[in-house]
C-alpha cells in the first residue's frame, strides 16, 4: 500500500512538472504574427504543437472582423463573418467551415486559461493567405492583394491627373500651393470578400474656403462595381480642414460616394467633396 501511494505521488508530481515545462516551453517560442504587415499582440503567446501554430481564438478572429461566441456547455467556439460560419469544439480534431467538416492536425485546447486554435485553419477558412517563415518564427496573414498603388498630381478640378513618384508625393505634402492636390490611390482585391475589388485614396490639397486658405486632407474608400460595362465606386469619404498656419483642425465631416464613375486619370477630389458637403459653392 505504501509503495502504491508513493507511486501515485510520483506520477502526480511528474504530471505537474511536465505540464509546467510544457507551458514554459510554449511561452518561450516567441512567434510573431503579422496581419497585413501589422503585428498582432496577444495576452497569451502563440505556441507550436504538431507543427501547427496555435493562437488565442478571440483575438485573431476579431482582428479578422468576425463575431465570436463561446458555448460553455458544449465547449464550442462559433465564429461568424458575413455568410461564413466556423465551429470548433475544444479537444476535437473535427471542425466545420460553412457546413463542411474539416479534420485538424491539432485540436483547439486550453493553454494558460486561454482557448487556443490553429492559426492557419481559422485564417484560411475565411480566405486569408498564410505564410510561415520557420527561420524567423514569423506568421504572415494577408487579407488582400494590392493590384495598383500609384501617386498622382491632380489639377484644379481633378479633370486630369498625371503620375508622380512616391518620393515626389511625400516631398509635395508640405509644399502645396493654392488649388494644388496630390493623391495616393490603391486598388486591391480582398481575400475575405470573395475576391471583391476595392479602391482607397488619400488626398492632400490647399483650398480657399470663405476667403481663407486652408489645408484639406481627405481619405476615400469604396467597392468597385461593374454595371452595364461601367466601373462604379460605392463607398464613403472623410474630410478634414486645417488652419494652414497652425495646423489646427477646424472642421471634419463624412460623406458618401454613390455610383461614382471610376476612371484611372480622373479622381474625386477635395474640391468636389467640399462642394458635396456644401462647404463651398
Amino acid at each position: 500500500m505504501k509503495y502504491i501511494r508513493t507511486l501515485l505521488y510520483f506520477l502526480l508530481f511528474f504530471s505537474l512538472w511536465f505540464s509546467s515545462v510544457q507551458n514554459s516551453s510554449a511561452a518561450s517560442t516567441n512567434i510573431t504574427v503579422l496581419l497585413d504587415g501589422e503585428p498582432v499582440e496577444f495576452d497569451q503567446q502563440p505556441v507550436i504543437q504538431n507543427g501547427r501554430t496555435l493562437v488565442p481564438f478571440r483575438k485573431i478572429y476579431e482582428e479578422l472582423g468576425a463575431e465570436v461566441s463561446w458555448e460553455s456547455k458544449t465547449k464550442t467556439v462559433t465564429v461568424v463573418r458575413d455568410n461564413k460560419v466556423i465551429k470548433l469544439q475544444l479537444g476535437s480534431v473535427h471542425a466545420s467551415a460553412n457546413g463542411a467538416y474539416v479534420k485538424l492536425d491539432t485540436p483547439a485546447q486550453i493553454i494558460n486559461n486561454r482557448t487556443m486554435v490553429p492559426l492557419r485553419f481559422i485564417s484560411e477558412s475565411f480566405g486569408a493567405k498564410v505564410n510561415w517563415d520557420n527561420n524567423e518564427k514569423l506568421v504572415e496573414i494577408n487579407t488582400f492583394a494590392i493590384n495598383i498603388d500609384q501617386y498622382f498630381n491632380s489639377y484644379n478640378n481633378g479633370s486630369f491627373s498625371y503620375e508622380i513618384s512616391e518620393e515626389e508625393f511625400l516631398n509635395r505634402i508640405e509644399n502645396l500651393n493654392l488649388d494644388q492636390e496630390i493623391v495616393n490611390v490603391s486598388l486591391y482585391t480582398s481575400y475575405l470578400d470573395q475576391g471583391k475589388q476595392f479602391i482607397s485614396s488619400e488626398h492632400y490639397s490647399v483650398r480657399m474656403i470663405e476667403n481663407e486658405v486652408y489645408t484639406v486632407y481627405m481619405t476615400a474608400f469604396g467597392e468597385l462595381i461593374d454595371e452595364k460595362g461601367n466601373t462604379l465606386i460605392n463607398g464613403d469619404f472623410h474630410i478634414e480642414i486645417y488652419d494652414i498656419n497652425t495646423d489646427e483642425l477646424v472642421f471634419s465631416d463624412l460623406g458618401e460616394l454613390n455610383n461614382l464613375l471610376y476612371n484611372q486619370s480622373v479622381f474625386y477630389t477635395t474640391l468636389e467633396a467640399l462642394k458635396d458637403l456644401r462647404i463651398i459653392e
